[in-house]
């Protein structure tokens, strides 16, 4: 990843990594980023309470996932988690919302992507 986005950088490209958790186990090569890194965690009320808000008042822009969430065949355990990520979404899209981020680019799964997918969303005026 840190030659990833080295080379995008070389290229003229702003590149804000971002993670769920800091690690404190890091290569040498990994370190150089973590001032820089957007973290979800640690959690904070004012946020979570303003993404939960933002969801409610633009419902519209999620509503599809909605729809994915609850038509599928995943368990119910895996559609709380959806649910509960989807906040996480919002709640990403609020620490960036200060950035002008254009591109969210994600390295893992199911519901690092779908974070992702919902901070990706065009949510106008995040001001809310």
């Amino acid at each position: 990843m840190p030659a990833e986005i080295r080379e995008l950088r070389s290229r003229g490209l702003e590149v804000i990594p971002g993670s769920a958790r800091a690690s404190t186990r890091l290569d040498a090569e990994l370190e150089s980023f973590v001032t820089e890194t957007v973290y979800l965690q640690p959690l904070r009320l004012w946020l979570l309470v303003r993404a939960a808000w933002l969801c409610l008042r633009r419902f519209r822009r999620i509503t599809d996932l909605f729809e994915r969430m609850f038509s599928g065949t995943e368990g119910l355990g895996r559609r709380v988690r959806a649910l509960l990520h989807t906040r996480l979404g919002a709640y990403y899209a609020l620490l960036l919302e200060a950035r002008g981020v254009e591109h969210i680019h994600v390295h893992h799964g199911y519901f690092a992507s779908w974070i992702a997918m919902v901070a990706s969303r065009r949510w106008e005026s995040l001001s809310v």
